[in-house]
């Protein structure tokens, strides 16, 4: 895994709920939260025993090393393969064949994938932020500045703009997908971007060392953390807030969330010396995670406080990426000793069903 995040294997949950609030000016990164909601407050909750009733299926490539998945929501997942050269994969969801498509100027990666609409699958790679359209297949890519800068998350913004984490060059970066223009914001140390997602509000939120940061189209920046924890990836939720995955600061798994108009946040962890989650998706009411080293799926109800964990089976054993297709199943990407495969868990059906049903 790319990140520096330390993973290992999940077990008991314990819900920590840290209430907190913070915002700075344009140009500054200095949250002061009110004394009073910096206290954590334990609440009850449980974990409900592995679930067998969720379908499997697992579907082969002659690729490896993927991590990021995006659907199109038309009928096809796109994954970003690495080996044996770094290349999108468009997967159908009907037919369960894949082509694919090599990058002109592979950089590594693809490391993470986002869709503009109708028109193109943007995807970043070492130090390039790239689109393919989904019509003719063409691609473009524009270097960013920062040398080394190691892009990991990708996400639409709002007026015509991809935003995009710099893992290495603590900087997150915008560009224009009309002209390619591209902007960088420099964040504070300690800082290591990694997962990005549009919020309900307009602005951009994204996982950052011990923090889940904001910034809106015009480049303010606020700055909300969440203790020695380190988040990964991120998301809209349900309810609309953010929710987030990552490392706790017992070196086990978490699942946060960020209300959009309090900034108080929530974090569950999930017990210590465990597996982190690191993808995570909406679907319904509920919550799916992905956790790569315990060879999981994960699913967390917010009414109830429960995780629902799905064993992966052997052979292809390393969930990362994680989307809902058209189909309203989930689909995956998946590693292993056997190579790479593209995963599907459909919530209800059978193992058979799922795999067979387009």
């Amino acid at each position: 895994m790319r990140s520096s995040l330390v993973l290992s294997c999940c077990s008991a949950l314990a819900l920590i709920l840290a209430g907190c609030s913070g915002s700075q000016a344009a140009g500054g990164f200095t949250p002061q939260p009110p004394a009073e909601k910096n206290t954590l407050h334990a609440e009850a909750t449980r974990e409900a025993q592995p679930d067998t009733a969720f379908g499997i299926a697992e579907f082969t490539t002659n690729t490896g090393e993927t991590s990021a998945i995006a659907s199109d929501g038309a009928g096809h997942e796109f994954v970003g393969a690495e080996e044996p050269q770094a290349s999108l994969l468009r997967f159908d969801e009907q037919t369960h064949a894949y082509q694919q498509f090599n990058l002109p100027q592979p950089a590594g990666g693809p490391y993470a994938l986002a869709l503009q609409g109708t028109k193109a699958m943007w995807f970043t790679s070492g130090n390039v932020v790239g689109s393919m359209q989904l019509v003719t297949h063409t691609f473009q890519e524009f270097t960013v500045p920062t040398p080394s800068a190691a892009i990991e998350g990708i996400a639409l913004g709002t007026h015509q703009s991809m935003w995009f984490t710099e893992a290495q060059g603590g900087k997150v970066g915008r560009i224009r997908t009309d002209t390619g223009a591209i902007s960088e914001y420099p964040l504070p140390t300690p800082n290591h971007p990694f997962g990005i997602a549009l919020g309900q509000d307009g602005a951009i939120w994204f996982a950052n060392y011990q923090s889940i940061d904001r910034i809106t189209a015009d480049g303010q920046l606020s700055d909300y953390p969440i203790g020695q924890n380190y988040p990964t990836g991120v998301t809209t939720g349900p309810d609309g807030a953010i929710w987030f995955t990552g490392q706790s600061d017992q070196n086990g798994g978490l699942i946060g969330r960020i209300d959009l108009n309090t900034h108080v946040r929530k974090i569950a962890k999930f017990g210590a010396g465990t597996s982190a989650d690191v993808g995570i998706v909406t679907r319904g009411s509920q919550l799916w995670m992905t956790a790569p080293n315990a060879n999981r799926i994960d699913r967390y109800d917010p009414s109830s406080h429960v995780v629902t964990r799905k064993p992966l089976p052997k052979g292809f054993s390393r969930p990362f990426g994680i989307a809902l297709g058209a189909d309203d199943q989930l689909w995956f990407t998946n590693d292993g000793p056997r190579g790479s495969a593209i995963g599907k868990l459909c919530p209800d059906q059978s193992s058979q069903t799922c795999k067979t049903s387009p």
